[in-house]
């Protein structure tokens, strides 16, 4: 062996002790980092394994709830069958029902055509009533102009709550005809109206007066609260009147045959308002006394004679005083007028059918007036006669 392989021999065990050195450390290194590597590893599986676990439990509870609504599928599916079948079977009952409806309308023709009779419809007697649909005791009171009282009383074994179309019934006897109803226009001199009834009529209690008392005091009339009692029933109740004096109104016809009127302003209707001349008639004063001065303080006409045409009740629901129609022929105007403080009166004089016309027409609405008139009619279709004949 030549100088140069001596050496290289020499310098192997060197060589070898080094490449053992460095493949310990590099062995060192790999086991470290694999170490390293194994903690990652089980650091990120064991994440992993409880999500399994989790997605496991999922699984089964879905699975569950599969099984379960699986379940009410078919319980719905049956329920949902018993209910078609229940409704074929009241399809079924309504059809049978139907056809019985049929045959019995059917069965009174077959039994007319083979000789047999049939009865008809419930006719109603006299003071009787045959139910109809939707008929009730408060219904056929009603329309019988009769109180549900008066229903029940003649009918003393029907239960009003079970009433059956067809079924009879009795009404009351009826307390007046409203064909035996009839105006007399005028029956005498003093134009009154009368209204005649039948001798069956049953007239209203009179109800008995008890104690007043005072609610208001104006300058024209007081506001009172009256006790009353039904002598029948005997109810109490209190009724709210109008305590005024009497008033006087007055038709005056001129010597040539003309009506005096007044137009003046009304404070009620906030309008003004063509009358005849009237006023208030003072205490203890005659009314036909009262009307010649009232016709004068107005108008300033006065002459002639004057008499009681009627009286009224201006209106007797509310108010207790009279209204007295006052006929004065003959005036001429021959006197100053002498209004009240408030008073601003226009005064006219009209022909009599022109007057009436007025009243026709809505250009009179006073309705006092309008009665005034009413009660002057006759006699001046008398006047007119004698007017014609002269």
């Amino acid at each position: 062996m030549d100088t140069i392989s001596r050496e290289n021999n020499s310098y192997l065990p060197v060589a070898a002790v080094i490449v053992g050195v460095l493949a310990l450390v590099l062995s060192g290194v790999a086991l470290a980092k694999i170490s390293s590597a194994k903690k990652e590893i089980s650091a990120q599986v064991e994440p992993l394994s409880l999500r399994i676990d989790e997605a496991e439990v999922q699984s089964r509870t879905a699975a569950t709830a599969a099984q379960k609504a699986s379940g009410d599928v078919g319980s719905l599916q049956r329920s949902t069958q018993d209910a078609f079948t229940q409704v074929a079977q009241e399809l079924g009952n309504i059809r049978g029902e139907i056809t019985k409806v049929q045959e019995t309308r059917v069965a009174p023709k077959a039994a007319g055509a083979a000789g047999a009779k049939a009865a008809g419809p419930a006719v109603a007697g006299p003071d009787e009533y045959v139910i109809k649909s939707g008929d009730t005791f408060a219904k056929i009171a009603r329309a019988q102009g009769a109180t549900l009282a008066d229903i029940q009383a003649v009918n003393p074994g029907v239960d009003a709550s079970k009433l059956k179309v067809g079924q009879k019934i009795k009404l009351p006897a009826k307390k007046y005809s409203a064909s035996s109803l009839h105006f007399l226009l005028p029956l005498h001199k003093g134009g009154r109206f009368f209204l005649s009834m039948n001798s069956d009529f049953s007239s209203p209690s009179r109800w008995v007066k008890g104690a007043s008392r005072s609610l208001a005091a104006t300058r024209i009339f007081d506001l009172r609260a009256v006790e009353f009692r039904h002598p029948v029933r005997g109810t109490e109740r209190e009724f709210v009147v109008i305590d005024a004096p009497d008033w006087v109104n007055v038709i005056a016809l001129t010597t040539d045959h003309r009506l005096v009127l007044v137009n003046q302003f009304r404070y009620g209707t906030d309008a003004f308002s063509w009358e005849i001349p009237g006023g208030v008639i003072d205490k203890g004063e005659d009314p036909v006394v009262a009307g010649v001065r009232e016709l004068v303080e107005e108008t300033g006409y006065a002459g002639g004679k004057a008499r009681l045409l009627g009286s009224v009740n201006p209106n007797p629901a509310i108010m207790n005083n009279r209204c007295h129609l006052v006929l004065v022929e003959g005036v001429e105007r021959t006197a100053a007028q002498a209004w009240d403080p408030d008073e601003e009166i226009e005064v006219e004089t009209l022909l009599v059918d022109e007057v009436f016309a007025w009243a026709q027409s809505g250009r009179i609405t006073h309705s006092l007036v309008l009665n005034g008139l009413l009660l002057f009619a006759p006699h001046w279709a008398e006047i007119k006669k004698g007017l014609r004949d002269s």
